[in-house]
């Protein structure tokens, strides 16, 4: 994705969870928390940036076992994904090394995040690696991996044209 196009989207993100008073002001605070105008600040940046020196910071965003009351992680994890497509071999390298440290009892949540860093990645490295997420035969992992493939034949399919 194009910094511009992330630009883009960025923007209809910001413009639907804040008020017109900025990041500081409204009830974006007391929903979810005194941080989240930091945390989204610090997406946008890495983002924009391309940083990749936040890239598995931007991967642990697509961590977690549950979804919580108010969706904070999985807002968080879709902003994050955003982010990651910016930068896809920092993401295809955070999604490896995340993948090696998880343990053989991972959550399906924490694998189905990893799916989609791989997909944001938009990279064939990156099949392998979801093949050994699908041979794990966990049913909620059963349509995300053919998602995550798809997302990244796609990609390239995308990357190929004139």
């Amino acid at each position: 994705m194009e910094a511009s196009a992330f630009k883009k989207r960025w923007d209809v993100v910001r413009d639907a969870l804040f008020t017109t008073d900025g990041a500081d002001s409204g009830p974006i605070g007391e929903i979810f928390g005194p941080d989240f105008p930091y945390l989204l600040d610090r997406i946008e940046r890495a983002g924009i940036r391309e940083d990749e020196s936040e890239a598995a910071w931007l991967c642990s965003l697509t961590q977690f076992d549950e979804h919580d009351r108010v969706g904070r992680r999985i807002l968080l994890a879709g902003i994050a994904l955003c982010a990651l497509e910016q930068m896809p071999a920092a993401a295809l390298s955070a999604a490896v090394r995340t993948l090696s440290d998880l343990p053989p009892d991972a959550s399906d949540m924490r694998l189905i995040g990893l799916c989609k860093v791989f997909a944001a990645s938009g990279s064939a490295e990156a099949v392998p690696f979801l093949e050994q997420i699908g041979r794990l035969g966990r049913n909620r992992l059963h349509s995300e991996v053919p998602l995550a493939l798809r997302k990244i034949q796609e990609t390239i399919d995308q990357q190929s044209q004139p």
